[in-house]
């Protein structure tokens, strides 16, 4: 089974080149959404 290792961010962040957690905090204090280069492409709520 692989190892998953969760790593808290703090407002934006780039996972790979082009895919970016960007803050939105204006839905819920921990909002983010996943941005890729074509625009937002989900979300993600983290507690």
């Amino acid at each position: 089974m692989p190892v998953i290792q969760y790593v808290p961010v703090d407002g934006e962040f780039e996972l790979l080149s082009g895919i970016r957690l960007v803050a939105t905090p204006e839905h819920t204090r921990v909002s983010q959404v996943v941005e890729t280069g074509g625009g937002p492409a989900g979300s993600c709520t983290a507690k």
